[in-house]
Formats: structure tokens, C-alpha cells, sequence
């Protein structure tokens, strides 16, 4: 391929490749310019869909011709059959590599990179566009001086963009149910496998990156890809002036507005949004929001900084907010209330009964949040303990999780420590910390610190930011059988870097009286103590002043 001619470019080296394809530098062969070439690999451009999707991105640039949108100069079909197109070239990063360095922007950054992205997308939009795949890699961060705060946000793949007139549907939404995205970031109605997306569903995205922005951490995370999609649907995002008290009320009143369930309840388009982010206003009030009535279940055993199972699914189910309201006060049922479900809970139960675990999932999530229908906790039960018999370790969680709490079946620890044994078993961290605190407080089981470490230890490495920073703790302290002091102090580290606000202050009280094998470093204790104001934490924030 090397030296070979595409559509006047001649390709100079390789700079990437993956599964596909391949990506080429190259130049014109007249001009000069320095473009980029990418190839898809023979044997799938013989994919239609494949190559439709991969074409998407060329039509949908060419049709909107914003300066904010990737620059597509040709595309067409290699001598070998491949399909490719040329890009103009980009120098900088994405945002996903900007938010892996600094977790959180300044406000007035993260404002700016948002505003450039609505502007592009509000073009693209009025040229019958929606993205469907909006990401922090799918902004790509340009230096340019002469822009406020330095950079030029340009917009990226449009791969899997709907683009009014042409028949799409197959390469982006097959059957209802099937959906096409990045989860972490997609809109409800994208979860529930809607095949009809509008404007607003590229909004909620951008909601999600600027609330990961603003917060340094995504409004919804899980193990498991049905917890994430359920959350988008059932689960409120939280406040941004809970997780983030310094940011703007405006900026965080415009973000609860993007992210909003019902699409009705959105900035009705990207020039609104563009219009909010550019002016706000001088005075803002936060908007009153109705209080969420959490109950407490042996609130005496709950260790510090993790209020266990106060979120009725933890990650699992996420923090259900008002749904766990529900859970715990309400155990009425009725035999007849799955007789008139409306859609697409009708959809999820007749799925269910086929034994289509994520659709059990789905249906639980409704049942308990109350969304769509009337709370129940015992039909959320009965829909996670189906989803669980289908060999499915999220549903055994949550069914796990209930059983710890009471909520829709008869509270019985030995059965919580069962089912969330087969969860953890099945690779879902919540469930391995959660099993761990059974484990360490003797709840349905002997206790024992040892198994609760290894437990931890299971779940810090899937990634638990939480269960590391117990583990780090219990290292120094010795409660995990050896006190190891350097480990322990290790584990915070990498809880901190995870965002764990309670890693973090531990780590700068370490620093700070140089103890657990630490030497005093008040530079340290200051850093770590500044990353715990960043997540959110007051009394930190109250400590730099």
C-alpha cells in the first residue's frame, strides 16, 4: 500500500491499524498536503453495513461543512476492493486523552469545549444529522492560539450518524432492543433501542461529557452492560452540585436539563444549548429538587464513606434515588399488574419470559425505580431472581442485594451471601465488595477479615475504586491479616487515582504526618488534599484556603 495513489493521495506511512482496517499517512501528490488515509481491510469491505458506516462519516462531513466537523476530502474503493476515505490530518488529542490526564477541567475549559461541539453538532443537526455516538474520543482537542482558552474542538466519526433521506436503520438499529453506541454515553430512548433518534438524543450525550467534564467522573458507570443501560433509563444522574459544590449553578442547572429522562424535557436543540453555555445568566438560583427519602438498613454496620445497599442495586442497579424510596415502603403486589404493561416494559416482560436475561434486568429496573409503571418491589424481585436463574450474574447481585435489604422478599442474609456470591463469581465487582462486607461484619456468615480482604482484593482488581481503598486501608492498619504498610499504601494511590474521595484524604494524612510507611511530605499532603476538593470534598476544599 505504501506509495500507492488514493483519489490523488499518495500514502506515505502506516500510523495505526486495528480489527478493520488500517490508518496511512499521506500527501497529495501535487500539493503536498498531509492527509490521512483510512482503509478497511478487504475482507470487510465486503460488509455492506460495514462499508455504509464507514462511508457515513465522508457523506455527513461533506453535507455539513462546519469548520467544527472533521474535514473529508475523497473516499471511494482501493484497486484490492477496500474501501477508504481521506481525512484532513489533526494535531493535538482527544478528549478522552485530555480527561485521562486531568480528570476534571476549569469550568470555563470544559464550557468552552462544549459550546464548539454544540455549534458543530447544531450544524449537523440542521442538515438531518444525529450523531448517535457522542464520546470523549469522538472530540479531538486542535491547538489554535487565537481561540479563547487555545483550542478548536472538531467532531469526529460520524460512522454510525442517521442521515435523513437515507435508509440507515440496519447499519445503526436492526430490531427494536438491539442498540448501536457507547453505552457509557448514550441517550435513554438509544438504550431502550428506539429506532427513531432526534436532535435531543445527541444533547443527552453531550450532557454526559460535560457532566464528566465538570465532575471528573461519567454521571452512570457498572460492571455490566445491562446496569448501564438501565441506569440511562431509570436512575436520575446525580447533581452536579453534590459531586462538584464549586461549579457554576447554571452550568449545573443546564446539565440536569440535558439530562433528562423524557427527551420532551430537553434544550429542544444544539442552539439552545450553545445559547446557555455562551450566556449565562448574571444571577442563576439553583432550582429546589425534590428531597429522596433513603432509609437506613443496619445503619450501625455501615462503614464510613460506603452506605451499603442504600442504593437498593449499588452499582449493579446503581443508586436508584427515589426508586429505593420505593423498595423498601412498598411491598404491596398484584397478580394482574404485568397484565397491561405499557411499552416497552410489554417488550421486556414478553422477552423475559423467553428467558432474555438483559430484558429481565430492564423490566427490574422499571419495577423498581417506578418508572414507566407503578413501584413494586417484589415484581422487581421476581424480574432480577429470572434474570439470575438465566445464568445472569448482574440480576444474582441484585437478587443478592434485595435479600440483604429486605426489599421484596423476606430480608435473609444467608440467602444475600449466596446470591451475591454466584454475582461476584460471575466477575461483577459490587457484588465482591459487597459479599466482602457480609464476610467482614458476619451477616449470614462467620466472620472472617481474612476472606473479606480476598474479596476486596477480587473487586479492587476489576477496577473497584471503592474496594481498593478498604483494602489499602486494612494493609496499614493490619486488619487484613499481614499489615503491609508499602501495599497499603499503594492501593490508595490507585483508588485516588480513581477517583476515590476517601483514598485521597487518607493519602494526604499520611503525607501529612508521615505515617504508613510514608515520609512527611506536606507538597503531598497539599496534592492529594487538592484532588479530594476536586471530587467534591468541602471540608478539603475548606483546608486549601
Amino acid at each position: 500500500m505504501i506509495g500507492q495513489i488514493l483519489a490523488s493521495y499518495r500514502v506515505v506511512r502506516q500510523i495505526g491499524q486495528g480489527g478493520m482496517g488500517v490508518v496511512y499517512l499521506a500527501e497529495h501528490a501535487a500539493l503536498g498536503r498531509a492527509a490521512v488515509v483510512k482503509l478497511l481491510l478487504p475482507h470487510v469491505s465486503k460488509d455492506r453495513e460495514v462499508v455504509e458506516r464507514f462511508f457515513n462519516e465522508a457523506r455527513a462531513a461533506t453535507v455539513v461543512g462546519h469548520p467544527g466537523i472533521v474535514d473529508v476530502f475523497d473516499f471511494g474503493y482501493a484497486p484490492d476492493g477496500a474501501a477508504f476515505f481521506v481525512m484532513e490530518l489533526l494535531q493535538g488529542e482527544s478528549l478522552a486523552d485530555r480527561l485521562r490526564k486531568e480528570p476534571r477541567l476549569p469550568p470555563e475549559l470544559a464550557r468552552w469545549i462544549a459550546q464548539q461541539t454544540a455549534a458543530a453538532l447544531g450544524a449537523a443537526h440542521a442538515k438531518g444529522i444525529v450523531h448517535r455516538d457522542l464520546k470523549p474520543d469522538n472530540l479531538f482537542l486542535v491547538p489554535d492560539p487565537l481561540l479563547a482558552h487555545g483550542v478548536r474542538v472538531k467532531v469526529l466519526d460520524f460512522g454510525i450518524a442517521k442521515l435523513t433521506g437515507e435508509d440507515l436503520a440496519g447499519a445503526v438499529q436492526t430490531v427494536t432492543g438491539s442498540v448501536m453506541g457507547t453505552p457509557l454515553y448514550m441517550s435513554p430512548e438509544q438504550c431502550r433501542g428506539a429506532k427513531t433518534l432526534d436532535a435531543r438524543s445527541d444533547i443527552y450525550s453531550l450532557g454526559c461529557i460535560l457532566f464528566e467534564m465538570l465532575s471528573g467522573r461519567r454521571p452512570f458507570t457498572g460492571e455490566a452492560l445491562g446496569a448501564i443501560l438501565g441506569q440511562h433509563q431509570f436512575v436520575e444522574a446525580p447533581r452536579l452540585a453534590d459531586v462538584a459544590p464549586t461549579i457554576e449553578p447554571d452550568l449545573g442547572d443546564l446539565v440536569a436539563d440535558m439530562l433528562a429522562k423524557d427527551p420532551d424535557a430537553r434544550p429542544p436543540t444544539m442552539a439552545v444549548v450553545e445559547s446557555r453555555l455562551r450566556d449565562p445568566p448574571v444571577s442563576s438560583v439553583p432550582r429546589m429538587r425534590a428531597a429522596t427519602a433513603v432509609p437506613s438498613w443496619r445503619a450501625s454496620a455501615q462503614p464510613r464513606g460506603r452506605a451499603w445497599l442504600v442504593a437498593a442495586i449499588a452499582g449493579i442497579v446503581a443508586t436508584l434515588a427515589a426508586g429505593i424510596f420505593f423498595l423498601t415502603r412498598h411491598h404491596g403486589t398484584s397478580e394482574d399488574a404485568t397484565a397491561s404493561l405499557p411499552e416497552p416494559l410489554a417488550g421486556y416482560e414478553a422477552k423475559c419470559e423467553q428467558h432474555v436475561p438483559a430484558a429481565c434486568d430492564s423490566l427490574g429496573y422499571a419495577y423498581a425505580a417506578g418508572k414507566g409503571v407503578a413501584a413494586n418491589a417484589e415484581l422487581a424481585f421476581r424480574a432480577f431472581e429470572r434474570a439470575c436463574a438465566a445464568q445472569d450474574a448482574e440480576g444474582c447481585t441484585v437478587v443478592g442485594t434485595m435479600y440483604g435489604r429486605g426489599s421484596g422478599v423476606a430480608q435473609d442474609d444467608r440467602k444475600a451471601v449466596q446470591y451475591l456470591g454466584v454475582g461476584c463469581d460471575g466477575s461483577i465487582a459490587d457484588a465482591c465488595t459487597l459479599l466482602a462486607l457480609h464476610h467482614e461484619q458476619g451477616l449470614g456468615v462467620v466472620q472472617n477479615q481474612g476472606i473479606a480482604a480476598a474479596l476486596r482484593k477480587k473487586a479492587c482488581d476489576m477496577g473497584d475504586a471503592d474496594a481498593c481503598s478498604k483494602l489499602g486501608t486494612s494493609y496499614l492498619t493490619g486488619s487484613a491479616g499481614a499489615k503491609d504498610e508499602d501495599k497499603g499504601a499503594h492501593l490508595l494511590e490507585v483508588a485516588c487515582q480513581a477517583s476515590n474521595v476517601e483514598a485521597c484524604l487518607a493519602l494526604a494524612e499520611l503525607y501529612r504526618k508521615g505515617s504508613g510507611g510514608v515520609s512527611a511530605d506536606p507538597a503531598k499532603a497539599r496534592g492529594f488534599t487538592i484532588s479530594a476538593c476536586r471530587l467534591g470534598d468541602r471540608g478539603a476544599c475548606s483546608r486549601l484556603q
